[in-house]
């Protein structure tokens, strides 16, 4: 049975949200970033689903997702009046890269039952412009919703955290679909 909801978030993460494996920039840059998500959420006046997309490779003890769940929810009940039924909370767990975070956060949406008006899809500023063409290459056909994309600013010293990369890589998907779907296919998990 589809369901409708208002908006569905998905919150691009970006590894575990934990301290021992992170730099203290690193875990400052993190928590803005999804404070910000948080607030974005939060300011929507309508029915929410979020999906927090981030998933787990052999190496890691949980997913990225599940390590931000608890620190997410309790930033989302701070900011928010709301009541727990209108913000439902799903995880989205397999992805090892930004492109998958959206594929398979759509292929739940449908696995699920949603039937989102909108769709919006959070991530850091510098990868929004690659966000951007991943989105538009991929929310059409099948999973054709009416989508945004928000970029927050977050402290990181990721070497594919750079301006110049993320512009490669927006070209390289928007130029050659192929690297597209190259990267939607990574192994590692």
């Amino acid at each position: 049975m589809l369901q409708t909801t208002q908006t569905v978030y998905i919150i691009c993460l970006y590894g575990l949200f934990d301290p021992h494996r992170r730099t203290a920039v690193e875990m400052q840059g993190y928590r803005e970033y999804l404070v910000a998500c948080a607030r974005e959420v939060a300011l929507c006046p309508c029915d929410v689903t979020v999906i927090l997309a981030g998933g787990k490779t052999s190496s890691l003890p949980i997913s990225e997702a599940e390590s931000v769940l608890d620190f997410f929810n309790d930033v989302l009940n701070t900011l928010s009046n709301r009541v727990c039924p209108v913000c439902n909370i799903l995880l989205e767990d397999g992805s090892v890269n930004a492109p998958q975070n959206i594929l398979f956060s759509l292929q739940r949406i449908k696995a699920v039952g949603l039937m989102p008006k909108q769709v919006v899809i959070c991530s850091d500023a510098v990868r929004r412009f690659s966000i951007r063409v991943v989105a538009w290459r991929l929310l059409r056909g099948e999973h054709a919703y009416l989508w945004k994309v928000c970029g927050f600013k977050r402290a990181d010293i990721h070497p594919n955290s750079t301006w110049r990369r993320q512009l490669f890589f927006a070209l390289g998907y928007l130029l050659y679909p192929k690297k597209l779907r190259e990267r939607l296919r990574i192994a590692g998990r």
